[in-house]
């Protein structure tokens, strides 16, 4: 793996937030935004190899489960 030098501008918060993830792990700063970035990157390329669901999904499958399964499960709840 090599290693190259570059300067960013991060929000205040988040550089202190990672600072204290890195004393808390006990490793670099630069660890902490390594694996960050890399875990960003790897997402964004990757987006349907999450299990993650938006809010909108969710709410559309909730439904979906409460129009099927609903009424059984109010019979179930009753006993």
């Amino acid at each position: 793996m090599v290693l190259v030098k570059t300067t960013l501008r991060v929000k205040e918060n988040l550089k202190k937030d990672a600072e204290r993830l890195a004393l808390e792990q006990d490793i670099s700063l630069q660890e902490v935004l390594n694996r960050a970035l890399d875990s960003y990157i790897k997402k964004e390329k990757n987006p349907q190899e999450t299990n993650a669901v938006s809010d909108k999904e969710f709410a559309k499958l909730l439904a979906k489960v409460n129009k099927e399964y609903g009424p059984a499960l109010r019979k179930l709840a009753k006993l």
